[in-house]
């Protein structure tokens, strides 16, 4: 059996076997060879083998800790102000994809740990825990420039 969950850990379907999941979505064959190992990010939802209970951002934790396990690239996690889950992002180049901060960027404020920016709170994952206080260990807040009017 193969689930699908949305990036936000919430369950969407199940399929009974790799093959009618491959037949029937948009996962990649490739990518379900890694769910022997729990969960696994793929074309934008988490597919979970039908040994794992887990939901929510403990499943995403648990996935994107795969990615880092198997391809030794940082994942990156954005908050809300208050400290609750938003977004998951396989690397730091995705996360610069989507919010145009330069990794020079990324880099120097990542050292001290979470960082504002945006109203989000960004981590890596190096810098995570604990959780639960997240809010409490932000040191920077990066203020976007304002785009100039020609």
């Amino acid at each position: 059996m193969v689930n699908k969950y949305d990036m936000m850990g919430k369950f969407i379907i199940s399929y009974p076997s790799f093959a009618e999941a491959i037949n029937n979505d948009i996962v990649l064959q490739n990518d379900l060879k890694y769910l022997h190992k729990g969960a696994w990010p793929s074309k934008g939802y988490i597919w979970v083998g039908d040994n794992n209970s887990l939901e929510g951002f403990d499943l995403v934790l648990e996935a994107f800790t795969n990615v880092y396990r198997q391809t030794l690239k940082i994942p990156y996690f954005e908050f809300d102000l208050n400290g609750r889950f938003i977004k998951a992002y396989h690397s730091q180049n995705d996360m610069k994809k989507h919010n145009g901060l330069s990794r020079d960027t990324i880099m120097k404020y990542m050292n001290d740990g979470p960082f504002i920016y945006k109203d989000t709170i960004i981590t890596d994952l190096n810098h995570l825990y604990p959780i639960d206080n997240i809010k409490d260990r932000v040191k920077h807040n990066i203020i976007s420039k304002p785009k100039r009017n020609k």
